[in-house]
């Protein structure tokens, strides 16, 4: 049975990801999915499938599962080791929302100890991956991740084969399934509305703007609360913070190509130019933390809600804010942004992030 010997230690990747919390792991996971459905109708979008993707929350498990384009042996053999193969490389590479590999390992690290990966593409075999987060900090001479095609009965903490076992021939797709949760209290119905804010741009409603001209169909995300026996669909929101809905008529959208200064690989000063927009208005109440801020997306996937302004830091998205601001939210978007290593925020060093955050603090009213 194939296993993968980690360039690091144990305990270095059981750490992997431990500060991101819930939505934007979750985030990163379906941000993979997408980009897997996108790779795989790039240059057929018409013949896409309709992406649907199921968030099961169990007592001792999250599961995600997708539709899309599934993955091979080295990609599975990158996602249960610290590589990454960058999403440049992909024909439709401009598209897409980051890197495989890093962003997923650190989301199911930060929600369990121990995650699997039940994969297949078209006319391939099933591969199972089980990666012990928990046991390889504990004795990672003994516990490695290991991967095989078919279902791995020796590592495996599922009780019984998932239905991504049971696909046709022709069929594809992932389930991501997380046990030994950090966290076991976790309400399934609290996750509808923040996915709802997060992926606005993909879901049916009054957001998701040209992405069934882009991409040829909307995507579908679904709840399942196991133990209540529902299942819900994810759906876009209004906008207003939940109970502090947007004042009619306050709302302005924003639309600019903005300059910054940044460097080539030689060191080089040099100009360039990135396109911002979105939209700002006034909640009907505010004034203590968490109310207001702006919600931050790059490539249609949310990168933080609400930001608000960051202690130590002066340039960023949300510097403008203050409590005698917190009625005031938006969001804004800009394909060019900048993560952070951790997948679970921007990343200041960069003057494009620096430079959208100068335009939006301009932009914000100083008084209401």
């Amino acid at each position: 049975m194939p296993y993968y010997e980690p360039t690091v230690s144990g305990r270095f990747f059981a750490d992997f990801g431990s500060d991101m919390e819930m939505i934007p792991a979750l985030n990163e996971i379906i941000a993979n999915s997408i980009d897997s459905w996108i790779e795989e109708g790039c240059e057929k979008s018409s013949q896409r499938p309709q992406l649907v993707i199921d968030i099961e929350v169990g007592k001792k498990h999250i599961s995600i599962t997708d539709n899309a384009e599934g993955m091979d042996e080295s990609r599975i053999k990158e996602l249960v080791s610290l590589a990454e193969r960058e999403k440049e490389e992909s024909p439709c590479a401009d598209q897409l929302m980051g890197k495989f590999g890093a962003g997923m390992k650190a989301a199911a690290a930060s929600i369990g100890s121990h995650y699997e990966v039940i994969t297949k593409m078209k006319k391939k075999d099933v591969v199972h991956a089980c990666v012990p987060l928990d046991k390889m900090r504990d004795d990672p001479e003994k516990n490695k991740p290991h991967y095989q095609k078919g279902f791995n009965k020796k590592h495996t903490k599922l009780e019984e084969e998932i239905d991504t076992h049971k696909l046709g021939k022709n069929s594809s797709g992932t389930t991501l399934y997380i046990t030994n949760l950090k966290n076991e209290d976790i309400n399934a119905a609290s996750l509808l509305i923040p996915l709802g804010e997060c992926w606005r741009f993909f879901i049916k409603g009054k957001h998701h703007k040209n992405i069934e001209e882009k991409f040829g169909k909307l995507i579908e995300i679904n709840v399942i609360d196991v133990q209540q026996g529902k299942t819900k669909k994810v759906k876009d929101q209004e906008l207003g913070q939940e109970g502090m809905g947007m004042i009619p008529f306050t709302d302005v959208k924003f639309s600019k190509e903005i300059t910054y200064k940044d460097k080539d690989i030689d060191g080089n000063e040099i100009e360039k130019k990135t396109n911002v927009e979105g939209k700002i208005w006034v909640n009907f109440s505010g004034g203590q933390e968490e109310a207001g801020g702006i919600t931050t997306y790059r490539r249609g996937q949310c990168i933080e809600l609400r930001e608000q302004k960051k202690k130590g830091q002066q340039r960023t998205v949300g510097q403008w804010w203050s409590n005698a601001k917190a009625r005031i939210e938006g969001y804004v978007e800009c394909n060019d942004f900048i993560v952070n290593n951790r997948k679970n925020g921007m990343d200041y060093t960069h003057e494009v992030n620096k430079a959208v955050g100068d335009y939006i603090k301009a932009f914000i009213p100083h008084t209401l």
